[in-house]
């Protein structure tokens, strides 16, 4: 990810969403990547995660789905 080719500003957090979404095969949900992230070297706290993929998704980088719950 560059800073300004998708738009976004490159940082650690935002690095560290990226790389553990390419790890997964499935989407998984923002709490799920929080744990994710929690249990690693590169935690993220959840509003992080939050505004990392909202800027994500608006710069076309990740596609967002909401579930039968409401969840992102």
């Amino acid at each position: 990810m560059t800073g300004g080719a998708e738009g976004v500003r490159r940082t650690r957090q935002r690095d560290a969403v990226l790389e553990t979404l390419g790890e997964r095969a499935e989407f998984v949900s923002a709490q799920e990547l929080h744990a994710l992230l929690a249990g690693s070297e590169r935690a993220v706290g959840l509003t992080t995660v939050y505004r990392a993929l909202r800027e994500l998704d608006r710069a076309g980088l990740v596609d967002v789905v909401r579930d039968e719950t409401g969840e992102r």
